[in-house]
This record gives C-alpha cells, structure tokens and sequence, in this order.
C-alpha cells in the first residue's frame, strides 16, 4: 500500500506525538504538523488562520517553531464557544412524560 505525501505527514505527525523523551516525559511542544493533526485541520488552514491573526501563539528555536501545550490549550480556548445559556422558559429539569 502506498500513502500519499499528506498521508505520509499525518502518520509522521501521529508517530511523533506519541513519541516520548529518555526519561519517559511526553512532550510539551507541538510542531506544526502535529498542532494541526490533534485539532483536525490542515497546514493550509493552519497558515490561513495564522495570516488573520487566529492561530496560536508559537515559540521559535534555532530553525525549529513549536506551539508549547500551554499557547495551544488558550487557542483552543480563544476559539470555543461558551455553552450557551438557558433561557427563562427552558428548565434543566423538564422532562418530557410520555402519554399511554
């Protein structure tokens, strides 16, 4: 079986994220592959958002960028919307009782 090239990253991607340091410590950091594999989006839309303003924080090493756990966990965030709220009419509680 051959896997294309965005096959080929995301099962990259999926192997790196389970991958764990010597000392057995997951990692804190996400490349940006991984970023968009664990939230479901592609690295077109990654850098799409990322051109508005809407993308996670990233930290850049040497030639490397990462997005630490911590920026993605407040992008996450950022980009979800509150339940929303109850109003007046509407109960928690109200069941519906079914007629015989």
């Amino acid at each position: 079986m051959t896997l294309n090239r965005h096959e080929r990253r995301a099962a990259a991607a999926k192997a790196r994220r389970y991958k764990y340091n010597g000392r057995g410590v997951p990692r804190a950091a996400y490349a940006i592959d991984e970023f968009c594999w664990a939230h479901g989006f592609s690295r077109a839309t990654y850098y799409n958002l990322k051109a508005k303003g809407l993308g996670p924080d990233e930290t850049r090493l040497l030639n490397r960028i990462t997005i630490t756990e911590e920026s993605a966990r407040r992008w996450r965030e950022r980009h979800t919307r509150p339940p929303p709220r109850p109003t007046a009419d509407h109960h928690e509680d109200t069941r519906l009782i079914p007629t015989l």
